[in-house]
């Protein structure tokens, strides 16, 4: 690995305030406490020169304690017993409220490496992003919130100048007309005096193949006008799911290891593939059929919709050069955005989940 980075912070707040009765009367000490436990990770892997990779996750927890106040010299036992609590909490990591991780691999592909493609480039990106939220420890009832998001980035360009220079008479011209070319053929050759005799002819040989010379150069500009092209395609989903029931241990699965599932907190699970086509994947029923989801009447009592999210972008752009001093841009950009959200909960009459009041927008 390129880089390891592991950080941790416990962060204790502890403020105690009485009010001084009258009277004598006695009055009990109000409090606020807070422990939490946060920690991150992060790791860097260059495989290759081509092939990176690296990983970044942060977990942040609350350290369990004894819900009622505990004065260490009123009351020693119950003092002990708070202090038992808190070891056994941080033993166990504490109680995780929210869990969250991203993971990118970009690669450069080696059509460089090649003599037939060495002009072209094209390199891609996969990037994850997956978060687990504990529901309100008052409203455990009402289950966890998963999500996950993927982007996908293809960035390739094509320098045509490079593919025409592998032709030798291509590669001439390139070299005569180009910025160089253009310089030195400026300083024109000083003539030299004319030996020819009265009566001869002013035409040569020579003169007509110069002129069929030129305009074969001439073609072959207007052959090599395209310059080169720049594409950039990406395509992002993402899926938002309350009333998730599973807890969340290492890299966001349950204990078990066998929810979400790796599929999910990888990035899958979309309702659209990477290149823009319906999969027809549910990941809602996937988890209903799989007892992850809430399942009583408290599933009616989700007011956070089920959602999933896919969009596209394309954008590219070329330089055409038909003739000396004219140059033309072309750009190119197509958007597509498509947000499904809709409710799914249990109905008790008819013993099943439903997708209630779905609603797709597209732009």
């Amino acid at each position: 690995p390129k880089s390891i980075s592991i950080t941790t912070n416990i962060d204790r707040t502890y403020n105690e305030s009485q009010i001084r009765g009258n009277y004598n009367a006695l009055t009990l000490p109000q409090f606020y406490k807070t422990f939490n436990w946060n920690r991150g990770y992060d790791i860097k892997y260059d495989i290759t020169k081509a092939l990176k990779v690296d990983f970044s996750a942060s977990n942040n927890a609350i350290i369990a304690e004894n819900e009622k106040w505990v004065n260490k010299e009123w009351y020693p036992d119950q003092y002990q017993n708070f202090k038992d609590t808190v070891s056994e909490s941080l033993k166990n990591w504490g109680t995780t409220m929210q869990y969250g991780h991203g993971l990118n691999i970009s690669y450069q592909l080696p059509l460089n490496k090649f003599p037939l493609t060495d002009w072209i480039n094209v390199s891609t990106k996969y990037s994850v992003a997956y978060d687990w939220t504990r529901a309100p420890l008052a409203q455990t009832e009402l289950g966890n919130t998963v999500q996950n998001s993927r982007k996908v980035n293809w960035n390739g360009q094509a320098n045509f100048v490079n593919l025409y220079n592998k032709i030798p008479f291509f590669k001439k011209v390139n070299r005569k007309y180009g910025r160089k070319g253009r310089s030195s053929s400026a300083r024109r050759p000083v003539k030299k005096p004319s030996l020819k005799k009265p009566g001869d002819s002013d035409k040569t040989d020579d003169d007509d193949d110069e002129k069929e010379f030129k305009i074969l150069e001439q073609v072959a500009r207007v052959v090599m006008m395209l310059k080169n092209i720049n594409m950039t395609y990406s395509t992002t989903d993402g899926v938002m799911l309350p009333g998730y029931t599973p807890s969340t241990n290492i890299v966001g699965m349950s204990p078990g290891f066998d929810a979400p599932g790796l599929e999910f907190i990888m990035g899958g699970y979309q309702r659209f593939d990477l290149l823009g086509d319906t999969t027809g994947n549910d990941f809602a029923q996937f988890v209903a059929d799989n007892n992850w989801m809430i399942r009583d009447s408290n599933s009616q009592r989700l007011n956070t919709q089920y959602t999933n999210n896919h969009a596209e972008n394309l954008t590219g752009k070329a330089t055409i050069e038909p003739i000396g001093g004219i140059r033309i841009d072309l750009s190119l950009n197509r958007n597509l955005s498509v947000n499904r959200t809709d409710n799914f909960r249990w109905n008790d009459s008819l013993s099943m989940y439903q997708h209630q009041n779905p609603m797709e927008n597209r732009l």
